[in-house]
């Protein structure tokens, strides 16, 4: 096959501009769409022949189309699938920026900015129900735009599938040959992180599958620009390293929201020393003391609501990644039932039960809390009134805050709190209710109702699939009323076919329409009741006129349109038994007129058919008898005539004599028996009387005849034979042996008859 170059062309569309590389089984080139006229990255497959090409083109194209359902900026989409030849193309968008590999070195701010991009698409394509496969450093591109983008899904459609992945990234479970999971995504996730944190990726030098099945990477130390990696980050990827997939983050999710908190942490200015044991649930419970009351409402909600963050981290994933170093990060202890001091401060200290401030904080990180759930319920998309006063409430609650009136600011967020909480504890109800009201306003006709009742249960569910399939017919309910309104109107008019055809249309717009299914039934049931009426008319009408085929034609046609229906049964009944008489009377008389013709043996078949239709035919039982044992006789008779050349050996003259007494004793013989015993009689009669016959030889010759004894050696000799098949064999010394079939034929006559021993040995 001639390689490709520069300038070629590829399936009548696709231009060759540079080779971007190769790698496995493929080339990979920039090209020119020349349909589109867009600049693309296409990767060239080679087959061994034209089944190889049509398998791999098949197999690409459906990978094409399952990849062609991911529509997010992160992921590379194939645009084209191809052949030329024994040449398959996929052409995918151009990202010429490089990729990841090229962060390796860099500081540890950048590498997650990067990776957090990967994640985001990563997490899109695990809730399209696939996964990646083959997650490493040069499977991830930059585009003109500066974005990160997978490429490369691992594909059971390539010539190298089965190979393994690359051993930097593959989990212990790939490697055993387990299909790839989201965990094992995960995993490679975690390596690709490590890889660029590291400079190198895990257990780099010398990987080997033995090492990757047991062996833990040492944990991360600094970045390429020397800087420290944060705690949390190394957490984290030794947790997505995990040999258990059990013991790795559960999802994306919670890898995307840890991974945004260690950001977050990065820019966030360092928190004041809070002694021993200090972490997001002690900073939650300490109690502020009095001081300076320089804090802004809205710094502390910030504050509250970042540290709110780390807590749901801890909560929701933290608790499952534990091995036997213990875990990431330690719960705090329990809260002791005496209260803790403070560090020493000038002033006394303020009990924390009597302290405004202490209680209206609390109260902030209630309502914070509070209003968090309720944003994730999508109150403030549904909540009306309710979350318009609850946001009231929070605002007011601001502003006492500030001016320092500390108990109302309490009451104001515990009373915003009690608001937050209800609406997003109301989220189900509400969606259950809309979703209800919106189905019952379907049913009825009302389309304002339900599109309205539709949109607000989307609302609350953003996606769900019932809510958006509800909308979706809401949205075409005055075509379909229009079509039944028309449907209706046809059928009124006594138009049933058009009628049909505007209930299906009606069911083209909505195949769940009752109504419109409910009237094809009836029309159905109304046509196909009809088409039984008359299928029942011609097949009675042709019973009646004897014509049984097109009456049986009739008559099933209408047990097809109503399955058991008596009538037609009893119809087809009837029927049977007319035919059935019919054939009793048919073979009978073609039983008799064959005995008649002395066909026996014919005779008896028809016998046989008649007793299969009816076993208690006395008539049929005799005729069988009589004409089975006229078969066998004329049989033997036959086999007589045939051996007439045998009537010169005794035994057989008596064999024939027995069958004849045998035939003698049929009264009233008819011509084909009497013509069978007549020439039977005249060729016994011939074979009874010898005639002579003359033999030839040349003296030496000793010759015998079988069944009649030597004649030795003569020259010439006269012997008297009865007529029929004789074996006549000559023998001499040094010569081979003459052996000749000799037929005599009554009257006798015919040439000398010569026996010579002449082929010497």
């Amino acid at each position: 096959m001639t390689p490709l170059a520069a300038g070629a062309e590829l399936a009548g569309r696709f231009r060759l501009q540079r080779l971007l590389g190769r790698g496995g089984s493929a080339e990979v080139w920039a090209a020119t769409d020349t349909t589109t006229g867009t600049e693309v990255a296409l990767r060239v497959l080679v087959a061994g022949d034209d089944a190889e090409a049509a398998a791999l083109l098949a197999g690409l194209e459906a990978d094409a189309a399952q990849l062609r359902r991911l529509v997010h900026p992160g992921v590379l989409r194939p645009l084209a699938v191809a052949a030329a030849g024994h040449r398959v193309c996929v052409a995918v968008e151009l990202a010429e920026g490089g990729d990841l590999g090229a962060l390796r070195g860099a500081g540890w701010q950048a590498i997650l900015a990067a990776i957090r991009e990967v994640a985001d698409a990563l997490q899109y394509v695990h809730a399209q129900g696939l996964t990646h496969g083959d997650l490493k450093a040069a499977n991830v591109l930059r585009d003109r735009q500066g974005r990160w983008r997978l490429t490369d899904f691992r594909s059971g459609s390539l010539p190298d599938a089965n190979s393994p992945v690359s051993l930097s990234t593959i989990s212990p479970q790939q490697l055993d040959g387990s299909p790839p999971t989201a965990a094992d995504d995960i995993y490679s996730l975690g390596a690709l992180l490590y890889d660029l944190l590291a400079g190198q990726p895990p257990l780099h030098p010398g990987i080997t599958p033995e090492r990757i099945r047991a062996e833990v990477p040492p944990r991360l130390g600094v970045d390429g620009q020397g800087e420290a990696v944060p705690r949390a980050l190394t957490q984290l990827v030794a947790a997505m390293l995990e040999k258990s997939p059990r013991l790795r983050p559960g999802s994306l999710g919670a890898v995307r929201a840890l991974l945004a908190e260690i950001a977050a942490d990065a820019v966030r200015p360092p928190a004041a020393p809070a002694g021993p044991g200090a972490g997001p649930q002690a900073a939650l419970r300490r109690r502020p003391v009095a001081g300076p009351p320089a804090r802004s409402p809205l710094l502390v909600a910030a504050g509250l609501a970042t540290l709110l963050a780390a807590v749901l981290a801890v909560v929701f994933w933290l608790p499952g990644v534990v091995r036997e170093r213990g875990p990431l990060v330690r719960p705090a202890p329990p809260a002791p039932a005496a209260v803790v001091p403070e560090p020493a401060v000038p002033g006394p200290v303020v009990p924390a039960a009597a302290d405004p401030r202490a209680s209206a904080d609390t109260a902030l990180a209630e309502r914070l809390r509070a209003e968090v759930e309720a944003k994730a319920a999508g109150a403030d998309r549904w909540g009306g009134a309710d979350w318009l006063e609850a946001q009231r409430l929070a605002g007011l609650g601001d502003g006492q805050y500030k001016a320092r009136d500390f108990a109302a600011a309490a009451a104001s967020f515990d009373a915003a709190t009690t608001r937050f909480r209800r609406l997003a504890a109301a989220a189900p109800a509400t969606f259950d209710a809309a979703l209800k009201s919106g189905r019952e306003a379907f049913d009825r006709g009302d389309q304002p109702a339900a599109i309205a009742a539709f949109e607000r249960a989307l609302l609350v569910r953003p996606g769900d699939p019932a809510a958006v399939a509800g909308l979706g017919r809401s949205r075409k309910l005055d075509e379909i009323l229009a079509g039944m309104a028309e449907a209706a109107a046809r059928e009124a008019a006594g138009d049933p076919a058009a009628a049909l055809a505007s209930y299906a249309a009606v069911l083209k717009l909505d195949a769940e329409w009752v109504p419109a299914r409910t009237a094809i039934a009836r029309l159905d049931a109304a046509r196909a009741a009809g088409d039984f009426e008359r299928a029942m008319a011609q097949g009675l009408g042709a019973l009646a006129a004897g014509r049984s085929a097109d009456a049986r034609t009739a008559l099933n046609r209408a047990l097809a349109l109503r399955p058991g229906d008596p009538g037609a049964r009893a119809a087809l009944a009837q029927l049977d038994g007319d035919e059935r008489r019919s054939r009793l009377t048919a073979l009978e008389a073609e039983a008799g007129r064959l005995a008649a013709a002395e066909r026996w043996a014919e005779a008896a078949d028809r016998y046989r058919e008649l007793l299969q239709l009816d076993a208690t035919l006395a008539a049929a039982r005799d005729g069988l008898a009589v004409t089975e044992s006229r078969a066998v006789l004329h049989q033997r008779l036959e086999q007589q005539l045939a051996n007439g050349d045998r009537f010169n050996d005794d035994a057989v003259v008596a064999g024939a004599e027995a069958v004849l007494r045998e035939a003698g004793t049929v009264a009233a013989p008819g011509p084909v028996l009497a013509g069978q015993v007549a020439r039977l009689k005249a060729l016994i009669a011939a074979a009874a009387t010898p005639v002579p016959v003359q033999f030839e030889s040349d003296n030496l010759t000793s010759v015998v005849i079988f069944k009649v004894g030597p004649l030795g050696t003569f020259t010439s000799r006269t012997v008297e034979l009865r007529p029929g098949a004789y074996v006549v064999v000559g023998t001499r010394d040094g010569y081979r042996d003459v052996r000749r079939s000799v037929r005599v034929e009554a009257g006798g006559g015919g040439s000398p008859i010569s026996v010579r021993c002449e082929e010497p040995i």
